[in-house]
């Protein structure tokens, strides 16, 4: 982040006097804590480093505004990672805590990055070992009470993405789906329940073009496609009646929302509104594709009920 380069460095102009009038007094060493070529600095914050004002600057007024901004912490296996909203004053703060800090605590591997496309920034402090423990001990505000999460070192450097976690129980409904439809004896594709209350509820083979119908009108909306002309009232096309006919519908439609699945971006963007969805003035494509998965599961229990009152045992009970 080359930019962030110069703002430091005018954050270090726009700092007081930060070595130049640190460690006055008869008792006072070093400008800074740098020690001889070679050495390296104890691993301990020296306030004396910076002049009275800039010190004032840094621990009562710059710590206490970054800690109330910080967004969310991850841990990391030689320090933490901070984030921060990436708006022009933020960073100029952040620029300015960083340039003091490095006097102060020259140990520290200090790094500001911005991510892409309008996203947060991040303050990397990290260290020789023993570093980590200098960061609880001395900055145990910007360790707790964080409104966002504490992510494990695991998964600090990793990132993903909303399509990928989407399209993964997309994937799992279409082996629980396509395996209970498969089950189903095509001359049991006509099965209705008779005992109980069951009049007028769908067949087997009638759930099945139902639950695809609206998977194919859910992913046309997520994609701002058109709605295919046969998926009807989310009933599918009246022309299919035999079991493979309706596997191959199925299966199509689950080719659909993979498709779905993976135009889903991190932004979540609005989307227009679709009739059969009651995200109305908020439809997204994660609303969509999650509108499916719920539906879905929905018509895989009664599909289940179906299969055992048949004495089968959906494949993914087996």
């Amino acid at each position: 982040m080359h930019i962030l380069f110069s703002l430091v460095g005018v954050a270090i102009l726009a700092v007081p006097m930060l070595a130049q009038s640190g460690r006055q007094g008869p008792d006072a060493g070093p400008a800074t804590a740098a020690t001889g070529p070679g050495q390296a600095s104890p691993l301990a914050c020296d306030r004396l480093a910076l002049s009275p004002e800039a010190r004032t600057r840094h621990f009562d007024d710059l710590g206490p505004r970054l800690s109330a901004l910080r967004m969310g912490v991850r841990e990391l296996p030689d320090g933490y990672a901070f984030q921060f909203p990436a708006d022009a004053k933020t960073v100029l703060l952040l620029a300015e805590w960083a340039a003091g800090e490095r006097l102060c605590c020259p140990f520290f591997d200090i790094d500001i990055r911005m991510e892409p496309e309008g996203g947060p920034m991040w303050l990397t402090l990290t260290g020789r070992k023993g570093t980590k423990d200098v960061i609880r001990a001395d900055a145990p505000a910007w360790l707790n009470g964080t409104s966002g999460v504490i992510q494990s070192s695991a998964n600090a450097a990793q990132r993903i993405p909303l399509s990928r976690t989407a399209d993964f129980f997309v994937t799992e409904l279409e082996k629980q789906l396509t395996g209970a439809a498969d089950a189903m004896p095509a001359w049991k594709y006509p099965f209705v329940p008779t005992a109980g209350e069951f009049k007028g509820v769908r067949t087997f083979g009638q759930q099945v073009k139902h639950l695809a119908a609206t998977n194919y009108i859910l992913a046309a909306a997520a994609l701002r496609e058109p709605v295919p002309a046969d998926a009807g009232d989310e009933t599918g096309p009246e022309a299919l009646h035999m079991k493979e006919e309706i596997l191959d519908y199925l299966k199509g439609s689950f080719r659909a929302l993979h498709r779905a699945a993976a135009a889903i971006d991190d932004g979540n963007a609005a989307i227009p509104d679709v009739p059969i969805s009651p995200l109305i003035g908020q439809a997204t494509r994660l609303g969509y594709v999650q509108e499916a998965l719920i539906h879905m599961y929905d018509h895989y229990g009664q599909m289940v009920i179906y299969l055992r009152m048949n004495g089968i045992i959906p494949p993914a009970s087996q």
